[in-house]
């Protein structure tokens, strides 16, 4: 999510988030990261998670770079930014399918283009900024219907991770047995990849919603508390006068 769009429409994300969507940072002004100082990637970072504090009452480790898309488009300019976020403690997130909704190509081309190739999963990429969406609402409601139909579920981030993780025990386990190895003994140290919390980064995910209720599918979130919650509830409140409009957006 783009951090000023969470401060100025709070309500909507507090929705979201209590029914069960997960969220990621997506910068605060939406600017390309790459020709940015590590200064400036670092408050655009912090200003999104203040903002996610103030509404919803959560963090994430989830990020998707603004102007990003598969992740063989990255290049030497994009690389280092990854490579920042990575030692923050953030995860980034890709698509590997676009419905190129911005271009407005009307709904049957959206659904069209949104339906992933030879029925594999994929991370759809769908906007709900940038002007008229009214196209993208519309295919949405007839892509879901039609992705269902094909025995395709909807899941978050997170929970595509947790499925594959399954997965991939579930098959150690079967090769595992298959040699004659015990399969009921657990190995690992059960850390998160990646040791310890780098400090400055976000909390680590612990799958809470506002609500404090722990989802797999929110794994990705944290509780925001202390000094980050009440900056984060001012941040919202300056934002916004007290009618409720919007009133300014900080970017310095």
């Amino acid at each position: 999510m783009v951090g000023s769009m969470v401060s100025r429409y709070p309500g909507v994300v507090k929705d979201l988030v209590d029914q069960g969507d997960e969220v990621g940072i997506h910068t605060f002004t939406h600017v390309d990261l790459s020709y940015q100082s590590t200064a400036r990637l670092q408050r655009e970072l912090k200003q999104t998670q203040l903002a996610l504090a103030g509404a919803a009452g959560i963090q994430t480790t989830l990020f998707r770079a603004p102007y990003s898309s598969e992740i063989n488009a990255v290049d030497n300019y994009s690389w280092p930014v990854y490579q920042q976020i990575g030692n923050l403690g953030y995860t980034s997130v890709f698509v590997d399918t676009d419905s190129d909704d911005w271009k407005k190509p009307g709904v049957s081309k959206i659904v069209q283009w949104a339906t992933p190739k030879k029925n594999r999963g994929a991370i759809v990429l769908m906007h709900d900024a940038g002007g008229d969406r009214s196209e993208t609402v519309t295919a949405l409601g007839t892509y879901i219907k039609k992705m269902k139909a094909k025995g395709y579920t909807f899941t978050t981030v997170s929970g595509a991770m947790a499925k594959a993780n399954n997965q991939s025990r579930q098959q150690n386990a079967q090769q595992a047995g298959a040699a004659g190895q015990p399969t009921g003994q657990a190995t690992g140290s059960g850390q998160q990849p990646g040791g310890a919390q780098p400090t400055g980064g976000p909390q680590q995910g612990r799958g809470t919603s506002a609500a404090g209720t722990v989802r797999v599918e929110q794994a990705a979130h944290s509780k925001a508390t202390g000094a980050t919650l009440y900056e984060g509830k001012a941040l919202i409140w300056a934002v916004r006068s007290p009618s409720g409009s919007f009133r300014c957006c900080p970017t310095s």
